[in-house]
């Protein structure tokens, strides 16, 4: 009768390896899924359905005006139909009808932009509210674009690395007086009682942060902004969230003058966020 052969120390070794990684390879981090957006004049083109969790939202504009891509989930017993009607009374009609979820900040022709945001199941709308320049918004001309969001995965993803912004009401805490060029992540988190995002605009040359900061201020009664072009440029950024929510802006900025700000309008008299003190300049070199 034969014996087995004790094991030699390197058959152990290598045992021990291939458990090991099996392991390692079992408990790897989830990805974080992307729901991949194209902004066209005026129309959204976008998955049927997305799960929900963490996901990075991801838009490219492909059109010739600037546009953003904001998250908005329907609330309970509100129909895709009943927003499009509510619409017609204008933009601050259909805010008590959603609940803002994120979205990927605003990007001039050409441009792409991402967020991230942790997506609860429901029934989704994907918007655009930047006017033309007639003064129309863009979901008015169609930029509306419905997205079933399903269950959540049984793993989730982990959480990107970002530097914390406290959106309040009216001001950001915790912006850096200056970033370095390429990409970094933040994450906003709205501490305030009312909606905020987090955007970023590049000054335009030969403009300085503060003129930028009286222009945008400026309320209609005093002519609003001066015709022509804008002072800046989109950047990308993170779209509105709900008191108490956050969500990433992911960003890839190169040298020069930039600003965070809030664009969104106060629903009772519809002056932006930006003309109460939600503006903060900041350098990228």
């Amino acid at each position: 009768m034969a014996f087995p052969r004790p094991w030699s120390p390197i058959l152990i070794v290598l045992l021990l390896v291939s458990i090991l990684g099996t392991a390692c390879a079992g408990s790897a981090p989830a990805a974080i899924p992307e729901l991949a957006i194209q902004a066209a004049d005026f129309s959204f083109t976008a998955p049927d359905s997305i799960p929900g969790g963490l996901t990075r939202i991801s838009m490219t504009n492909i059109g010739k005006e600037d546009h953003h891509a904001q998250l908005a989930r329907l609330n309970d017993g509100v129909t895709v139909t009943q927003f499009q009607d509510t619409l017609k009374k204008g933009e601050a009609a259909v805010f008590p009808l959603v609940t803002f979820e994120g979205g990927a900040g605003g990007m001039p022709a050409g441009g792409k932009s991402s967020g991230l945001a942790d997506l609860p199941s429901g029934q989704y709308l994907v918007l655009c509210f930047f006017p033309s320049p007639d003064g129309t918004p863009h979901l008015v001309k169609g930029m509306i674009k419905s997205l079933p969001v399903t269950a959540k995965p049984a793993k989730a993803p982990t959480p990107p690395k970002a530097q914390t912004v406290d959106l309040g009401d009216f001001s950001f805490t915790g912006v850096a007086a200056s970033y370095g060029p390429g990409s970094f992540t933040l994450e906003g988190v709205n501490k305030g009682k009312q909606v905020h995002e987090l955007i970023a605009v590049k000054v335009a040359d030969g403009v300085t942060a503060e003129q930028l900061r009286q222009i945008l201020s400026a309320p209609p009664s005093a002519g609003g902004p001066p015709p022509g072009p804008p002072p800046f440029a989109f950047a990308g950024g993170m779209q509105a969230v709900m008191a108490g929510a956050k969500a990433y802006g992911e960003f890839n900025l190169q040298p020069g003058q930039y600003a965070f700000l809030c664009f969104v309008p106060d629903p009772s008299n519809g002056t932006p966020r930006v003309a109460l003190g939600m503006y903060t300049p900041f350098t990228v070199k």
